[in-house]
């Protein structure tokens, strides 16, 4: 019993720390893509990207506690978050316009 609970955490925490690692590595590649020029493939002006940047913190500072209350099941919850962040991200990624960012 002890070994199958214990099988059990490193699962779960070894996908925790996954989802950690991909949460860092979103943040951290917004330094990257202003470098290779996410800015004039967009035709962005002015303080455009800094708005961009300030939507996602913003959101991520909004959202954080209020999800952490909310979490009942946590596997159902978790999935649901990520499959709703990878649906956000492939559309902003078809899009070639900052509004059209902007909206999404």
């Amino acid at each position: 019993v002890e070994k199958r609970l214990l099988r059990n955490l490193d699962i779960r925490v070894a996908f925790l720390l996954l989802v950690y690692i991909m949460n860092i590595m979103d943040r951290a590649n917004i330094a990257a893509v202003r470098l290779c020029g996410f800015e004039e493939d967009l035709g962005m002006t002015g303080n455009q990207f800094n708005t961009l940047t300030s939507i996602l913190y913003v959101g991520y500072l909004l959202m954080q506690a209020p999800s952490n209350m909310i979490l009942g099941r946590p596997s159902l919850y978790l999935s649901s978050c990520m499959i709703i962040w990878a649906a956000i991200t492939i559309c902003i990624s078809t899009s070639h316009h900052f509004r059209l960012i902007d909206i999404a």
